[in-house]
């Protein structure tokens, strides 16, 4: 039996995390916030937090944890390659191994994400104090 428990925590995080950082850059906005490009570029390159440095199976060059050509399917992209690969190819463990890195992932992007909606929570409070 495969445990996702880890994959769920960290997409109900990552759901969560959105919708606050979607209602601080909502504010941000609404009060014509100067640094709400300063936090734009924090989100950047937001996706690197989305690779491991050991990559897929049999492909270790293929970093993305979340989306990657499939390792039978040519360019046709497989989502959660690792885990799903792995599911498919009865390899149970490697399913284990990267439901957990892929929940690592996950959290990682949700940190960045939270260090935006917190910079952009102080703004607010910059601006309010003016």
């Amino acid at each position: 039996v495969l445990n996702f428990a880890p994959l769920d925590n960290a997409l109900l995080r990552l759901s969560k995390t959105a919708r606050v950082c979607d209602a601080a850059q909502s504010r941000a906005a609404q009060i014509g916030d100067a640094r709400l490009s300063e936090a734009n570029a924090l989100l950047r390159d937001i996706e690197q937090t989305l690779t491991h440095a050991e990559g897929l199976p049999g492909r270790e060059w293929y970093r993305h944890m979340i989306y990657a050509p499939g390792l039978q399917t040519g360019y046709g992209v497989k989502t959660l390659p690792g885990v799903r690969e792995a599911i498919e190819d009865r390899r149970w463990a490697d399913a284990e191994r990267y439901t957990g890195i892929v929940a690592g992932v996950l959290h990682a992007y949700c940190d960045r994400i939270e260090k935006v909606a917190a910079f952009l929570k102080d703004s607010r409070a910059v601006a309010e104090t003016r």
